[in-house]
């Protein structure tokens, strides 16, 4: 596929064309990346050229006679007949050198993409996180579904991805930034992590884009300036920003007005625990929890991957027993395969929920209890009342029977825990069904009404 690409790039060597100028290679996208400014058809002409003089002085070494009959055809412009007399050969013998030639040439050229490939592969490691899975369970379907929203240069800018905590949305991400490294190029997919935020919107919108100047290497000026500059770069260049862990729906919602003016032709995928109010050149995807099925063939998986294949979860009914009680949310089907190995399943599922000691009621606590200091009077009434309703969640007129809100209150108590990820919305944009998570409700239990 490349030698014809190769041959043009030969053939339109003094011409001031838009032609095709090997603008996938590697060894031509760091030279435009040294040379952002220089955007004009005869500057991205010359950095084609310097690639293929590179080329042309390594063939040398291999191939004396077939680097100067390409420099002569093609450099030099000489025609077929006399580039057959200067060099005492026959036409066919030109045609059959020259087309060996360019053979060799691409052979140089691909083994010189190899190499920085490799190289570039090892220093975009460097800019994510480092894995916190080897294998991922139940996402293939949403991997497929934002693969291309990402990669697709039109709208949307901005990707959100919304699910509560321990859902996987990070290892998501993490899978997508690295695939999409291939189609963006190494250089341009850079993580920033929300670690940290401020006192403010503003303020964790102004952390952010310092630690993206950081990432992005705009790394002098005062923040004003590394902003502008940031600005610049995403606008003039296409990239594929990952921001991770917002939190608040305050943080997230501020945070995604102000990208809306660094993105296009840079898209950003965000991940948060919010959802996020709809605009222009956005989508939003929620991260559901593992179904049954996903969820057995990961406790069974980790507890091998962990060393502990003497207590592998294996029986059907031990899966859905902890399934009834955790959800598929795979950080705690994590945490109660770690206490198998202390304790006796059983144990485990009566601590889960009736709230004993325990590293599982310690993190989920801190979740929800964060969660329900910020929710409205109205919305905490209504979540209070979830327990009466079923698994499979109900219509918004038996919300309102089991509550006592009146319909104006319900409908901004609903979108007051939907955005706060604490109610499930399931059904058809015709019909619409809520429930909460099995870890909603034992935190309802344990902590608000105090039911055994």
């Amino acid at each position: 596929m490349l030698k014809p690409l190769v041959l043009n790039a030969l053939r339109n060597w003094h011409k001031d064309t838009s032609a095709h100028l090997l603008e996938e290679l590697t060894s031509v996208q760091v030279r435009r990346t040294e040379t952002p400014h220089e955007t004009s058809h005869t500057a991205l002409r010359r950095l084609t050229n310097e690639v293929l003089l590179g080329a042309l002085e390594a063939l040398e070494k291999q191939n004396g006679p077939g680097a100067r009959l390409l420099r002569m055809r093609f450099l030099d412009q000489v025609s077929v007949a006399k580039t057959a007399f200067t060099f005492n050969w026959s036409v066919d013998q030109v045609k059959k050198n020259q087309a060996q030639a360019i053979s060799q040439v691409t052979e140089i050229l691909w083994t010189q993409e190899q190499r920085l490939e490799e190289e570039r592969a090892r220093l975009f490691e460097i800019h994510l996180p480092p894995p916190t899975y080897t294998r991922l369970f139940g996402v293939t379907q949403m991997v497929t579904r934002l693969h291309p929203a990402l990669v697709i240069p039109a709208s949307p800018w901005l990707v959100v991805l919304v699910g509560m905590g321990g859902l996987g949305k990070t290892a998501l991400a993490h899978t997508l930034a690295r695939r999409l490294a291939k189609d963006y190029g190494a250089d341009y997919v850079r993580w920033v992590e929300a670690a940290g935020e401020g006192t403010t919107p503003a303020q964790t919108f102004s952390n952010m884009m310092i630690r993206l100047a950081d990432v992005l290497g705009v790394a002098e000026g005062p923040p004003p300036e590394r902003e502008k500059q940031v600005r610049y770069r995403l606008k003039h260049t296409p990239h594929l920003i990952v921001m991770d862990n917002l939190e608040s729906a305050a943080d997230t919602s501020y945070l995604l007005e102000q990208l809306h003016g660094m993105a296009h032709p840079s898209k950003f995928l965000v991940t948060t625990r919010s959802f996020p109010a709809p605009q222009a050149g956005m989508a939003t995807y929620h991260l559901s929890e593992l179904t049954q099925e996903d969820a057995t063939q990961f406790l069974h998986y980790h507890s091998l991957e962990v060393g502990l294949d003497h207590l592998a979860i294996t029986q059907p009914e031990e899966a859905q027993k902890i399934y009834e009680v955790t959800g598929g949310n795979p950080l705690a089907l994590k945490l109660v395969t770690g206490l198998v190995a202390l304790f006796p399943l059983p144990q485990v599922l009566a601590d889960l929920q009736q709230s004993r000691p325990g590293r599982i009621e310690d993190l989920y606590r801190h979740i929800f209890w964060k969660a329900w200091q910020a929710l409205p009077e109205d919305a905490q009434t209504l979540l209070r009342a979830m327990p009466l309703i079923g698994p499979s969640g109900t219509l918004p007129a038996h919300l309102q029977a089991v509550s006592g809100l009146t319909e104006s209150q319900l409908w901004p108590a609903i979108q007051a825990l939907v955005t706060r990820s604490l109610l499930e919305v399931y059904g058809t944009a015709s019909t619409r069904r809520y429930g909460i998570h099995a870890l909603t409700r034992t935190f309802l239990h344990t902590e608000i009404i105090h039911w055994p």
